[in-house]
């Protein structure tokens, strides 16, 4: 006769299970982000010094990975008060919009206290919002598509 489940074993399986999946948004979203913090630092000709460009890509990646912890959480919680709430699509613009600001005017405060140039701040902005928009983008379809399983509650 098969032994009872041991309700301490169950638990921590899901803990690990959940661990797995915020390392695979992690991954994912971190690697988009640096794709294109690359990409954009190779063709803008201020970046064009080899240990500028692998900052600004670690760096991207770094955000990039804590950005799909959150937003995994944020829009499986979402999701639990209804898959197309209004309160899913807040929750989703807000985490977009609060690590782009964070990002953006951190950078956007170095290039105005060193180079007084406005322009550089606006596409410093606009970059932030681009990237973690494609890195909402991408994550959304892998939860779509089951490559990375939405955050369920643990008992």
């Amino acid at each position: 006769m098969p032994e009872p489940a041991n309700p301490r074993t169950q638990n921590a399986n899901s803990l690990w299970q959940e661990r797995l999946e915020s390392i695979k948004a992690a991954i994912l979203s971190g690697f988009v982000l640096a794709l294109i913090a690359g990409f954009g630092s190779v063709i803008n000709p201020e970046f064009m010094r080899l240990p500028t460009i692998a900052l600004e890509v670690g760096v991207a990646g770094f955000s990039g990975g804590l950005f799909g912890i959150t937003y995994r959480h944020l829009v499986s919680q979402g999701q639990i008060q209804g898959q197309d709430s209004p309160q899913n699509e807040h929750l989703k613009s807000g985490a977009i919009g609060a690590f782009a600001l964070v990002r953006g005017l951190a950078q956007a405060e170095l290039f105005w206290v060193y180079r007084h140039n406005l322009w550089a701040v606006g596409i410093t902005l606009v970059e932030s919002f681009v990237l973690f928009g494609v890195a909402a983008f991408v994550l959304d379809l892998a939860l779509k598509l089951n490559w990375v399983k939405p955050f369920q509650s643990i008992p």
